[in-house]
Formats: C-alpha cells, structure tokens, sequence
C-alpha cells in the first residue's frame, strides 16, 4: 500500500517508480519526493502538512466551475461533453453557455441544470457542490475557442467561469502527403558554416546560400540546430539547447552586412570598411572556432549604428520599413515586448556586475516582469527595448528570406527546425512567466550508456499544473514561432511529452524522478499547430523510452529519430536497412554523438579519456574493445546490404577512415524506407570533432567547431559529392513540391 507521501506525489504527476535504461526496477527517494512536491507549491515536511496538502489537492478539484481548458478531439464533433461544477440548489436554474470561436462567431446555448447528470457530489467549507456533465453538438472549426458559462436573471447575469476549447485533430502533416516519395536533407549547424561574407560565424545569409546550392543537387531540407535567442549580453553562453527563450531567434545570426546594404546606412558602411573593422572581421573568418564574444562585439557596433539610422530615416515616419517594423511588434505581443525589457535588463546589470548571468542575479524589485521598478527602467530606456525589438524583426526577416530561397529552389520540405525542450533557469522565459516553473528543478535524464551518472541539463522545469492551468498557451506559442518558417519541425526529447526527468537543486543526477506530463492533449496540439503551418514533425524519440510512446507518437503522424548507432538487435547487430520504419528521419548521427568518422576512429574515447569522464579507469579499455566489435559488426551490415564490397573493407588495426566507407553508411541509411535521410554536414565532410560532448561545458569546446570547407564550395568538396551521388541514386529528387494541405478537412485521416 503507497504511503500518504507516495499517494500526493502521484496524484501531482510525480512517478514514484520507474524503469531504467537497462530495464531495472529503480525506487525513488523519500527526500527527492518530499522536494519536488514542495516545489510545485504542496507542502510535505511532516505527515500532518502531506494530509493537508493531500485535502487541498482534492478541494481544488471543486474549486473551478470549469477546466481552465478542455482538448476536443476534431473526429468527435458530434458530441461534446464537458463538466461543470456548480453549487447544490442550481438544478431549477438555466445555464447558458456562450462560445466564441477563434474567428470571432459567437454561440449561445441554454441548459437546463435539472436535464444534467449528477456525476459527484462534495462538501467545500460548508457548502455541497455537485460536479454536473452536460453536452451539446455543435459543430466547432479547428482550432481555440473561449466557452463563458452564467446563470441569467430577469436583470442581471452571474458570471460563473470560463473555458478555452481546442478543438484539434489526431494526427500531425505526413510526409505521405506532401506528394513526395522518400526525401534527403542535408543538417548543418548554423553557426559553423564559413563563407567570405560572414563576421567569423554561420549567419542566415550563408543559410540563404546553402539552401540555393543545396536545392538544385535535389535536397528536401535543411536541419539547422536550435535557433532560440540565448542572451545578447553574455554571447560565451552559446549552447543552442539552452536558450533564453523558445519563441523568437538568436540575432547573433543575422547577416549584418546584408543589413547594412539593405538599409543603405552610410555610417556603417563607413564603419565596415575602415581598416580596424577590416583587420578584426579577417581574423575572425580564419579561426577554426567560434569566437563568440568577438563576433558579437563586431556585430552590435554595426547593429547600434543600423539602428540610430532607422530611428532617424524610418520610425514614426510611416514608411513601408516603419510600418513593417510595427506590424512584427504588434504580433509578437506581449511575448517580444518582455524579451526586449529583458535584454535591456540583462545588459544594464551585467555592465554592473559581470557575474550576473541570469534575472535571479538581479536585485529583488526587479524579478517579476509586473514590477513597478521594471516597468519604470522600461519607460527610461524605452529606446534601448525597442533596439532589441528591432534586432527580432532583422532576424525574423532574414529566416523569412531563407524559407522563401527554399521554396523557390524547389525544396519539398525547406527548413528543418529544431525546438528545444526547455529553458535556461536565468532566461528571459522564466522571468516572464515565473508561475509556469517549478523554481530551482533541472530537466535531465536518468543514467543510460550516454551518461552512466544521469544528466541535469540546466533547464528549469515547466509544471504540468501550471501549464494546463495556461490553457497551454505557451507551448501553443513555441511551436507556433518555430513552425513559422519551417516545412519540418524536431521536437528535441519528445519524451517528455508524456514524463520528463526532474533534478532536485543539490542531488546527483541519478537521484531524480520522472514527472507526468499531459501526453495526449499535447499530441493533438502538436497535430493541430503541424497542419495550420504544412509542417511535418520529428519527434527525437530516443534514450528511456516508455513502453508504447513510439505507437502513441505513431499514430499522431510524429516521425521517430532513429540513429544508426543506435538501430541494433538484442544480440548487438546493427538491423538491416529495410526495418527501419518508413515513418522516420534516419541519420547516422547527431550532435551529442561523435560524428561518424570520429566514432570510426574513436576519438569520443580519446576526448572522454582526456577530460577524465569516465567514472571507473577499466571503463575505457571496455569501451575500445566494444568500439573494435561495433566497427567489425557494422562492415558486416554493410556487406550485407550490399552498399561495401569486402575487398573495399577499411583496415582496423589501427583503424582508418576511407572515403568507401564515409559512402556506405550514408547509402545504406538512404536505403532504409525512412521518410528523410539527415545527412549531417560534418559525416559528409569526414570532419573527426564532436559538436557537443555531453557532461562538458568549458573543457570540450562544445558549439564552437566551424567546418573546414567554405559554402560556396561544399559541393565541390570529394566526399560530400560522392555522398550526394549515392544518396540520390537510393533517394531519386521529388519531382512535385508541397501541396498545401487544408487541415479542417484532413483531421478525420
């Protein structure tokens, strides 16, 4: 029998038990539950506080007479039936509903109480409540509705509730539909890509261009890493899967110099070509890493002197280029304005104290976005606020330019995005919305052969609670914004779509529990937000996956991520091509993972050996040997799928990478029935270095790589070209492009 503390975790979402990696029962501790239900707002110190808390849990239940929202499946239109809780003497009253539609029609229905089902009855403080379900068939368009409930009088109205409605289909945009037989794209990191135009960085004029070269030798996509601002005052902060915010971009990539020329702003061309900006920006092309701090410096000199030129010439004048800029502003909302605030914040405090990384660091007046010392600091530097708006609207106009590159280079899916699957804790997200996160709690995942000590990934952790109790409204608008110039979008750690693993402030990684998380209601969601935006979904499925996710994710239309290293038998062989699924993006590897020819060649063992991550000594001779009957196991699949020759078979003592081989693993994925093949650009390039190492933050220089080819002579590049040859030959180009699809009428598919 579960114990009272045992009874509240779960009845708040927190699993109790859970099935490690290995397939081992593990237990959680009593101290990590009693913290994590502390954190989420439920007192658990002493048994008397969990019987309160455990009371409270169930008063709440009574205490909204409607769901703060309510997921309508689209194919059940027929017949809606809802929940209302109202007080004991309601049944001679008439209850009338009104339903606004997205659009902006309005319904008015009246219910008689007494015609009601009684489901439940409870006494709250005195008085008996009846949890009534009542149902009504009219027939709601996809999409989000307002449901307003009162009791009307002879002279006045009792407001009693209201609801939001999401009416969403089953299942997201499939490949399938786009008239396309199997695809192949080519993933890159942004911020790696060299060019002579770029300030030492990847930016979105080289995105524009790679998109071009790329489309006419047949690619569907580009996968690009996340885009998600980070913080403009601390640019060494450059991990893209932590970012400070999920609905907007990084400026850091805009492509300044297009800027420039676009705006033709005198002063900074002026500025560009003096012999100082000259010298910096050569230096910068040169490096074999990203400097990040340096670039940025370059680039906000010119932004700065980009914007006192629009403040003068364009704003308040309303010009075409005002008038846009104030259109972005206006949709961005809320949401944009409390970015700008707090970039403005971030900057002013870190020239005051360079160790403030985040809005905790901060003094107190200044933690809530409400605060009246914030929106005073946003009246005086209201300029400011508006440059970083300003920044957003360059950015969101460049990613624009390159979608429409996409599309007119004939590309069947364009950009391949990628959301994050949260926050940093010091982000201008959690800043803003301080009530949709549990204060303190990491995201990370339980101990697997990636990370044998588990993993706290820095991201503060979204209540589920809260979250529904926003009509999951922000998820709505992640998605929204990061499908907004996509044809694909990857849901990083769909997982946690159903459960997430959360880190307990000062406890090992390994000590953490998993949470629920409202994994239908999200799915439909995500199909409804796929087929408004012709957007296909990747789901990275992988990792600890509970059993029947993958069915759940499948019948939703959400493309599994499956990972040739990955793809094994049992008994540790690699599958064959033709079992993997067609509902997939196949790739050989991926940025957490050593890129094929430094797996080949073991350098991820190197690199773990070097910065002493291996937590036993014997762990990395294990590995070697393990590694050699990987790399012998693997050529055997090759052979077999007849994409090697054995003569061609690349010597392993020691072990040598061979352009025969870069070739067949990429033919023998493009040979699987998967949807889309990934290629990543490092694999194509034979590149050794890893893009992240996991369990590093300094000593590995994680997002820094660039690649040693230019842009404008990737395809030129030996290996690239004889990838793309056999890729294409398995994977032939689409002839037809998208066919935009009306969702309304595909939902019951």
């Amino acid at each position: 029998m579960k114990s009272s503390l045992e009874q509240l975790a779960d009845l708040i979402g927190i699993e109790t038990t859970y099935s490690d990696f290995w397939g081992e029962q593990k237990t959680v501790g009593e101290e990590t539950l009693r913290e994590l239900i502390i954190r989420m707002g439920y007192a658990a110190s002493t048994d008397d506080e969990i019987e309160a808390s455990l009371l409270a849990l169930e008063e709440s239940r009574w205490s909204n007479v409607l769901e703060p929202v309510i997921v309508i499946p689209a194919e059940q239109q027929n017949k809606h039936v809802l929940t209302i809780v109202l007080p004991e003497g309601s049944q001679n009253k008439i209850l009338h509903c009104a339903i606004t539609e997205e659009g902006g029609a309005q319904h008015h229905i009246n219910i008689a109480v007494s015609n009601m089902r009684v489901e439940e009855e409870y006494w709250l403080k005195g008085r008996a409540l009846c949890r009534y379900q009542f149902t009504f068939s009219w027939h709601l368009p996809v999409g989000y509705h307002t449901l307003s409930a009162s009791f009307e009088r002879t002279r006045s109205t009792i407001e009693l509730g209201k609801t939001t409605l999401i009416v969403a289909p089953r299942r997201c945009l499939a490949p399938e539909e786009l008239n396309s037989d199997k695809m192949w794209g080519l993933a890159a990191q942004l911020y790696s890509l060299r060019s002579d135009n770029n300030w030492g960085m990847g930016d979105f004029g080289d995105l524009k261009k790679l998109v071009q070269l790329a489309g006419k030798k047949g690619a569907s996509s580009i996968g690009l890493n996340p885009l998600h601002p980070l913080y403009s005052g601390n640019p060494a902060h450059c991990s893209p899967y932590s970012p400070s915010s999920r609905s907007f971009l990084n400026t850091l990539y805009i492509d300044v110099a297009a800027a420039v020329e676009q705006a033709q702003c005198v002063p900074a061309q002026k500025l560009i070509k003096s012999t100082r900006f000259e010298q910096a920006l050569s230096r910068l092309r040169l490096t074999d890493q990203v400097e990040y701090t340096e670039v940025a410096a370059c680039k906000n000199q010119v932004l700065d002197c980009l914007f006192d030129d629009f403040c003068e010439t364009q704003l308040g004048r309303n010009t075409p280029e005002d008038k846009a800029f104030k259109r972005f502003c206006r949709e961005g909302g809320t949401a944009l304005e409390r970015l700008a605030v707090f970039e403005t914040l971030y900057e002013h405090f870190r020239a005051l104290d360079h160790t403030a990384y985040g809005w905790q660091d901060w003094p107190a007046a200044f933690h809530s976005p409400e605060s009246e010392a914030v929106k005073t600091f946003a009246t005086e530097h209201a300029r400011r606020v508006s440059y970083f708006q300003y920044l957003q609207w360059i950015a969101d106009s460049q990613l624009s330019a390159a979608a429409e590159q996409a599309c007119e280079s004939g590309m069947t899916l364009g950009l391949y995005l990628d959301l994050a699957v949260g926050c940093d804790g010091g982000s201008a997200e959690v800043w803003s919305n301080p009530e949709l996160f549990v204060s303190g709690v990491s995201v990370g995942a339980p101990p697997d052969p990636l990370s044998l000590v588990g993993q706290n990934w820095g991201l503060t952790a979204m209540s589920p609670l809260a979250l529904r109790d926003q009509a999951f409204m922000p998820f709505v608008r992640a998605l929204r914004s990061n499908m907004r110039h996509a044809g694909a979008l990857r849901i990083d750690h769909v997982i946690g779509l159903m459960r997430q693993y959360w880190v307990v402030p000062g406890q090992a990684a390994d000590a953490g529990a998993f949470v629920r998380f409202p994994l239908e209601e999200l799915l439909r969601i995500v199909a409804l937000e796929s087929r408004r935006a012709n957007c296909i979904v990747i789901g990275e499925d992988l990792g600890t996956v509970p059993d029947g996710l993958r069915d759940l994710l499948s019948e939703a239309a959400l493309q599994s991520y499956r990972v040739l290293y990955f793809e094994r038998w049992e008994s540790g062989l690699f599958k064959r091509p033709e079992t993997y699924p067609s509902q997939s993006m196949v790739t050989v590897s991926t940025h957490d993972l050593p890129t094929f020819a430094g797996w080949w060649l073991g350098r991820d063992i190197d690199a773990r050996e070097t910065l002493a991550l291996y937590p036993r000594e014997s762990m990395n001779i294990e590995d070697r040997r393990a590694r050699a009957a990987d790399r012998d196991t693997l050529v055997a699949a090759l052979i077999d799928a007849g994409v090697l020759t054995p003569e061609r078979t690349p010597p392993q003592n020691p072990p040598q990478m061979t352009d025969e081989l870069l070739v067949a693993a990429q033919r023998f994925l493009a040979s699987s029935p998967g949807r889309l093949q990934l290629i990543p650009l490092e694999d194509a390039l034979g590149v050794t270095e890893q893009v992240n190492m996991p369990g590093t933050v300094d000593q590995h220089p994680n997002w820094r790589h660039r690649l040693p080819v230019e842009v404008d002579e990737l395809f030129e590049h030996k290996d690239l070209k004889q990838v793309l040859k056999a890729v294409v030959e398995e994977r032939p180009s689409p002839e037809s492009s998208v066919n935009p699809v009306n969702y309304e009428e595909d939902y019951l598919h």
